[in-house]
């Protein structure tokens, strides 16, 4: 499990995270971090799709 900050701004912080599901690559998901009341948001690939490097 491995986890990256993909934006930090006053929007709030988005996070991916990498896990092994038993197959390489890791799987992915994203959050929205809030900055105001800490809240936790799941994102899908289209709402972070701009923030995204594609896998090599």
């Amino acid at each position: 499990m491995g986890a990256h900050v993909l934006r930090a701004d006053a929007r709030g912080t988005v996070v991916r995270v990498m896990y092994m599901a038993g197959h390489i690559p890791p799987e992915r998901c994203w959050y929205l971090v809030s900055i105001g009341n800490a809240a936790v948001r799941m994102l899908s690939f289209d709402d972070v799709k701009l923030l995204e490097s594609p896998w090599r």
